[in-house]
Protein backbone atom coordinates (compact mmCIF):
# COMPACT_ATOMS: atom_id res chain seq x y z
CA UNK A 1 0.00 0.00 0.00
CA UNK A 2 1.79 2.97 -1.18
CA UNK A 3 -0.43 5.33 0.37
CA UNK A 4 -1.05 7.07 3.89
CA UNK A 5 -4.72 6.54 4.45
CA UNK A 6 -5.58 3.01 2.35
CA UNK A 7 -9.50 2.94 1.82
CA UNK A 8 -10.97 -0.22 2.38
CA UNK A 9 -13.28 -1.54 -0.84
CA UNK A 10 -11.93 1.07 -2.46
CA UNK A 11 -11.90 1.43 -6.37
CA UNK A 12 -9.24 -1.09 -7.93
CA UNK A 13 -6.67 0.01 -10.88
CA UNK A 14 -9.02 -1.94 -12.90
CA UNK A 15 -12.13 -0.44 -12.04
CA UNK A 16 -10.69 3.20 -12.29
CA UNK A 17 -8.74 2.57 -15.83
CA UNK A 18 -12.82 1.42 -16.74
CA UNK A 19 -13.92 4.83 -15.36
CA UNK A 20 -11.50 7.11 -17.25
CA UNK A 21 -11.56 5.52 -20.64
CA UNK A 22 -15.54 5.97 -20.33
CA UNK A 23 -15.16 9.79 -20.01
CA UNK A 24 -13.46 9.24 -24.00
CA UNK A 25 -15.27 11.99 -26.00
CA UNK A 26 -15.46 14.32 -23.26
CA UNK A 27 -13.34 17.56 -22.30
CA UNK A 28 -11.75 17.07 -19.60
CA UNK A 29 -9.73 20.39 -18.57
CA UNK A 30 -7.66 19.06 -15.73
CA UNK A 31 -7.16 16.09 -13.60
CA UNK A 32 -4.97 14.90 -10.73
CA UNK A 33 -4.00 11.99 -8.48
CA UNK A 34 -3.15 12.16 -5.04
CA UNK A 35 -2.35 10.46 -1.52
CA UNK A 36 0.48 8.62 -3.55
CA UNK A 37 3.39 8.29 -0.45
CA UNK A 38 6.62 6.43 -1.84
CA UNK A 39 7.89 5.61 1.44
CA UNK A 40 4.84 3.44 2.18
CA UNK A 41 5.20 1.63 -1.31
CA UNK A 42 8.36 -0.41 -0.65
CA UNK A 43 7.22 -2.27 -3.92
CA UNK A 44 6.59 0.80 -6.10
CA UNK A 45 3.58 -1.00 -7.50
CA UNK A 46 1.51 1.99 -6.21
CA UNK A 47 3.81 4.25 -8.22
CA UNK A 48 3.30 2.30 -11.02
CA UNK A 49 -0.76 2.28 -11.28
CA UNK A 50 -0.60 5.83 -10.51
CA UNK A 51 1.61 6.67 -13.48
CA UNK A 52 -0.46 4.24 -15.90
CA UNK A 53 -3.81 6.05 -14.40
CA UNK A 54 -2.41 8.97 -15.33
CA UNK A 55 -1.38 7.72 -18.94
CA UNK A 56 -5.21 7.01 -19.78
CA UNK A 57 -5.91 10.39 -18.29
CA UNK A 58 -4.07 11.99 -20.83
CA UNK A 59 -5.13 9.76 -23.80
CA UNK A 60 -8.37 10.56 -23.20
CA UNK A 61 -7.99 14.34 -22.96
CA UNK A 62 -5.60 14.03 -25.75
CA UNK A 63 -8.34 12.35 -27.98
CA UNK A 64 -10.58 15.32 -26.86
CA UNK A 65 -8.40 17.60 -28.02
CA UNK A 66 -7.55 15.88 -31.48
CA UNK A 67 -11.80 15.55 -32.80
CA UNK A 68 -12.28 17.99 -35.31
CA UNK A 69 -14.97 20.53 -34.39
Amino acid sequence: MGTGVPEIGGLSPRDAQVIIRALTGRQIIGADICEIAPMYDASGHTQLVAAHLMFELLCVMAAAKAEPK
